[in-house]
């Protein structure tokens, strides 16, 4: 993760809920790096850490290091400190 890229996304190609963060981040030009759960173990085993063995995607690391799981549009803009 850089200032160019400001957001991890933790995902899987088969998410519904995952396609519409990525479209939403894709539409308001938001970098971000995607790692699929379920190609990369390391990217399994920081979810799972994240969430405490849990795998629920997607998940945001932003580059304060906190994250949230699912998060709303709102959310993200929030966090990124931009307006929707």
């Amino acid at each position: 993760m850089t200032a160019q890229t400001p957001l991890r996304v933790l995902s899987t190609d088969w998410c519904a809920y995952c396609r519409v963060l990525k479209h939403f981040l894709d539409e308001h030009a938001i970098p971000y790096d995607q790692l699929n759960v379920d190609e990369d173990d390391d990217a399994l085993a920081e979810i799972q850490k994240l969430q405490n063995g849990g795998r629920t995607v997607p998940t945001v690391i932003y580059a304060d290091g906190t994250h949230d799981v699912n998060p709303s549009g709102t959310r993200l803009m929030e966090k990124l400190g931009a307006s929707t």
